[in-house]
């Protein structure tokens, strides 16, 4: 009996897995504890196997991940150097340029760029030509402005925004109504203003990477001009008729609150531009220049001598504004602000003043006759003949860019 009892426990032992259950059911419950104690051990061994794979597995699918990102990251720099190389290695230009095939429409300084927009491309120059990049904006009312070394063009009356640098794309957006106008920022953030049909007017905010960031709409008022402050907050100026008369309000919109900011009412007032220079708000309308801090308090106002004709340094410089001389329309009248408001210089054109440019580098204005460049004070530095009817011109350093119907020039002190 002893011997049987003794083999028994060691065909428990050697019995497969698939038959212990049945062994079981005629075994004691001490000899159960010991049948069950070897497979109690098994299975937490087999558990730290399990988790310490699940653990390399996870690591390496992070592995992936990672090695998967930076091929994307490579193949992305990748296609923008072949771009800029591809348009490097393009035959080289020497000014002037013909511009007969397709006229420009628009002349902007982006970084060390000069950017020349049409009705079918915007096209990135080095300053001396020897390298450009054509980019397709495909707008069919193409209006472009620029900020730092990008330019945002899109489609009035359309729905496509295109942001652009030197090395090709950076970000395209369809709106779901038609845009009216556009603001850019440094950073690469922009607003959009469209058409709403349950409202007067909207503008959305957008981030460098394209994504709607904030939005807002306007039941009572229409959205005539907007200017950054920063990436999350823009000035917007707009518009309504009360008793026969036009009341601009301005207000501020902030991406990290849901509730605009009225910060000031102005009456009889049309806005054209806007713009924000030295932390100041500088609103441009119909009668006048209207200066005011960021609380919406009215520091100066430069009302106009004549009809305006010209602004120049919506974007960097002092403001520069250009009228039409109240008694003679082929005379003109200049006049740079600060900051602040502040007339700091003006002057007396005899011609009219067909274009007007201001940066840190200083203005250039341009004339039937003649092409201007001044510093700050209005001192003329250099002056060119207007022998090719150019109609727009930039400044870069000492150097003059200017766009006529068939020519694209470059005018140099030193040429």
């Amino acid at each position: 009996m002893k011997l049987f009892k003794k083999k028994q426990k060691d065909y428990q032992h050697a019995a497969p897995a698939s038959q212990r259950k049945k062994l079981k059911k005629s075994t004691s419950v001490a000899l159960q504890k010991q049948l069950d104690l070897p497979d109690q051990k098994d299975s937490l061994a087999v558990l730290k196997i399990k988790k310490e794979l699940r653990r390399r597995t996870l690591i390496v699918r992070f592995a992936i991940v990672i090695l998967i990102l930076l091929i994307l990251m490579a193949v992305f720099f990748l296609v923008r150097a072949i771009i800029q190389n591809s348009a490097s290695g393009q035959r080289p230009l020497s000014f002037p340029i013909s511009t007969q095939d397709d006229a420009p429409l628009d002349i902007h300084v982006c970084g060390n760029w000069i950017v020349l927009t049409d009705s079918g491309d915007a096209t990135f120059y080095s300053q001396d030509a020897s390298r450009y990049t054509v980019l397709q904006h495909g707008c069919s009312r193409p209006i472009s402005v620029s900020a730092g070394d990008m330019l945002l063009t899109y489609d009035q009356g359309g729905t496509g925004v295109k942001l652009d640098d030197s090395g090709g794309n950076i970000r395209s957006v369809t709106t779901e109504n038609s845009i009216l106008f556009c603001a850019l920022d440094d950073s690469g953030a922009f607003a959009v203003s469209t058409t709403e049909s349950r409202y007067r007017g909207s503008i959305s905010i957008y981030n460098r990477n394209g994504s709607e960031i904030y939005k807002w709409s306007s039941a009572e008022n229409y959205i005539m001009a907007a200017a950054f402050v920063n990436s999350g907050e823009v000035i917007v100026a707009t518009v309504n008729a009360e008793n026969a008369d036009y009341v601009t309000q301005i207000y501020r919109l902030r991406t990290d609150r849901d509730q605009e900011e009225q910060i000031a009412t102005l009456s009889g007032v049309l806005p054209l531009s806007l713009t924000v220079k030295s932390g100041n708000i500088q609103l441009v309308a119909q009668q006048g220049v209207y200066t005011m801090n960021s609380e919406g308090t009215l520091l100066n106002t430069y009302t106009f001598p004549g009809s305006i004709c010209a602004l120049g340094g919506l974007e960097d410089g002092n403001l520069a504004v250009a009228t039409q001389d109240a008694t003679d329309p082929n005379a003109s009248h200049l006049a740079v602000l600060d900051g602040s408001g502040a007339v700091t210089a003006q002057a007396d054109v005899d011609q009219a003043i067909l274009d007007v440019y201001s940066s840190s580098d200083g203005l250039v204005y341009l004339t039937p006759e003649n092409i201007v460049l001044t510093d700050q004070a209005l001192s003329v530095q250099y002056q060119y003949d207007n022998d090719r009817s150019y109609t727009q011109a930039v400044r870069l350093g000492n150097l003059c860019y200017a766009i006529g119907t068939d020519t694209f020039q470059r005018l140099s002190p030193e040429e």
